[in-house]
């Protein structure tokens, strides 16, 4: 009874602290919530949860219940384990817990388990809503520290799971208005008993498998919860308390399988994994909100104790680059305000397409203030995006493009047309190419997606071509606009986080564009090429680092336009067939699916004079391929 009466006093007290918390702008200190602090917290919490119940009830535990809640586990475990191998195959996941609670609570109520044999049951829950009371104020002193927890726990709780979802659906999230909104959710609950909200894990995943995109969804369970609360609510009367209890077990999974955690954190940094397992002792020891007291502290200890070692990395003339990057964008800006030459996407995708029917040359090059600004466009874009892109299926993975316009269009024409289909390159573009990738990347942000190469570097480029280009058909100010955004593209990208894709610079830039694997070497070796290293054995130990699965990568050319090594951990994909008219290479496009990944061979592109010319040609290359023996590997 002393907690029935103090539960609104709790929820009262948690939207203050909350509503307090936002006032004081504390949002701003949730990065020394870190990723280890918050996984170690929900993990110990729903062990703690397990572990409690199981000590405080287990000199009167009875067999016929410890029975039926084994059961009920097995039960809940391999049905949702079906119901997570076979959901692309099955347009309805069977709901086992909602099929449990019915055949539990009939059978119980057949069987009469509660007398004969002792099962206890839920028991009668009350209709409808009960009416609203002011909380005592009496005992408020009383629960204030565990109110302050409970806001706590709850906030970080909702935090983890909103930053998750940010990051999956491409959103960002407000960490201060997180504690307004948790704040003000439980104004009205505090005066109907109800339990202070906060965000699940298993709801979450839910919808996530569900595709719920809105709180349209939301809505849809509250209607069913009054239905419940209603008119369903007296028939759980002979459900089983130990099948309730397992249900509930069942249901912490999510938070319990962290601890597959504690290897990436070995592997990464041993401080992180120490961070781990301190705060996941201290909150199954003593509470959630101590556990997330200690790791914080841990944190701050770490990042002082790290801060005198730092290294740091001096930029000159930083304010005068800023200056510079800031007055472009706000030419841009401007110039599509004031309507003068304003950019037609649209159109000039359409323009840069129409080489498929006629001959190549000049017809479709841009005039210099377009290239200028999808240049300035492209720029704001790639500043939102972080330097390591993560990708998911389906998408296709192309690779070294160079000059080859055609070889472009060919790849498009397999792949299927943006935005039917996603694309990542790997890097390597030459004028006419990146001048098509420009605007695509432009009006389908998410279907696109571009790294950079060895190529995209202004040292090299000016070597090899590119800037001689530019100098020819426009000016030198052009070049140095392309250098500016190329220096914004991403480096790398991690597909379904198994796949690593990458394709110069100093240092680990110059790494990840410029290094070769070598099946003849151990370690790493110096490079022919006269910059970085070629690679062995340890693309087998960074994948088990990291728990990845392969490396997709460019830069090479292969005959079949792919190449696989190190017991096929490893692919270089080379998407420029005949490249430079030098070598009779075929090109490649890796596509990933939800199923599977498939590597296609490309044989060299044709160019066509017209369209009817070009879709006959092209339905008799594609028979001919389904009939012949064309190069196609399949990655398990």
């Amino acid at each position: 009874m002393v907690f029935i009466k103090a539960l609104p006093n709790s929820i009262m007290l948690v939207n203050l602290d909350n509503v307090a918390m936002f006032v004081l702008q504390l949002g701003s200190a949730t990065f020394l919530l870190t990723e280890p602090v918050i996984s170690a917290m929900t993990t110990g919490a729903a062990t703690h949860v397990i572990y409690a119940y199981v000590f405080e009830n287990i000199k009167s535990v009875r067999l016929e219940a410890l029975l039926l809640s084994l059961l009920s586990i097995v039960v809940l475990v391999l049905v949702k384990e079906l119901n997570e191998q076979f959901k692309r195959k099955i347009k309805i996941v069977l709901p086992v817990d909602l099929v449990l609670i019915i055949a539990a609570s009939f059978t119980c109520y057949c069987t009469n388990m509660e007398n004969t044999y002792g099962l206890e049951v839920v028991g009668h829950i009350p209709k409808g809503i009960p009416p609203p009371r002011a909380p005592p104020m009496n005992i408020l002193s009383a629960v204030i520290t565990e109110a302050f927890g409970v806001a706590l726990v709850g906030y970080v709780a909702s935090l983890a799971l909103a930053q998750g979802s940010a990051k999956k659906f491409k959103y960002s999230v407000d960490d201060n208005q997180e504690f307004l909104a948790h704040g003000l959710s439980n104004v009205i609950p505090s005066f109907f008993f109800c339990i202070p909200s906060a965000a699940a894990m298993g709801r979450t995943a839910v919808l996530y498998s569900t595709g719920a995109k809105t709180q349209v969804a939301c809505l849809i369970s509250c209607i069913f919860i009054l239905i419940v609360i209603y008119a369903i609510g007296p028939l759980l009367y002979w459900l089983p308390m130990c099948v309730l209890a397992s249900i509930i077990v069942v249901g912490l999974k999510g938070m319990l399988i962290q601890f597959r955690d504690l290897k990436k954190y070995w592997n990464v940094d041993k401080l992180d994994w120490g961070i781990w397992v301190s705060t996941y002792i201290f909150t199954i020891c003593f509470a959630a909100n101590v556990g997330l007291l200690f790791g914080v502290v841990c944190t701050i200890a770490i990042v002082i104790g790290r801060f005198p070692r730092a290294k740091t990395l001096s930029i000159k003339n930083m304010k005068e680059m800023e200056f510079k990057v800031k007055t472009e964008m706000d030419d841009g800006r401007r110039w599509e305000r004031n309507g003068r030459h304003k950019l037609n996407i649209n159109s000039i995708i359409q323009w840069l397409l129409e080489v498929r029917e006629s001959k190549p040359g000049k017809i479709v090059q841009l005039q210099e203030n377009e290239i200028r600004g999808l240049c300035l466009k492209f720029g704001e874009i790639f500043h939102c995006q972080p330097i390591l892109l993560k990708l998911e299926a389906p998408l296709k993975i192309c690779g070294d493009i160079h000059g080859q316009y055609y070889d472009l269009l060919r790849l498009f024409e397999y792949g299927v047309f943006l935005p039917e289909s996603n694309y990542l390159f790997l890097g390597d573009y030459s004028l006419e190419t990146i001048c098509l990738l420009l605007p695509y990347k432009t009006k389908y942000s998410e279907n696109v997606f571009l790294l950079r190469g060895n190529h995209e570097c202004a040292s090299i480029n000016r070597i090899y071509g590119f800037y001689d280009e530019c100098k020819r058909r426009y000016n030198i100010k052009l070049w140095k606009t392309f250098t500016d955004c190329f220096n914004c593209l991403p480096i790398a990208a991690i597909m379904d986080e198994k796949i690593f894709c990458c394709h110069g610079d100093q240092g680990l830039l110059c790494d990840l564009l410029w290094s070769d694997p070598d099946k003849d070497v151990l370690g790493w070796v110096e490079n022919d090429r006269g910059v970085s290293f070629t690679f062995g054995e340890v693309v087998a130990k960074f994948l088990h680092k990291y728990d990845l699965d392969l490396i997709c990568r460019a830069y090479q050319v292969v005959e079949d336009g792919y190449k696989f090594f190190a017991k096929r951990q490893l692919v270089t994909l080379f998407s420029a067939s005949n490249c430079c008219g030098g070598f009779d290479n075929a090109g490649a496009m890796m596509s990933e699916t939800l199923q599977q990944v498939k590597i296609i061979s490309i044989n060299n592109p044709l160019v066509f004079l017209n369209v009817k010319k070009f879709h006959a040609d092209l339905m008799n290359i594609i028979q001919k391929e389904n009939t012949s023996n064309q190069p196609l590997d399949e990655i398990s």
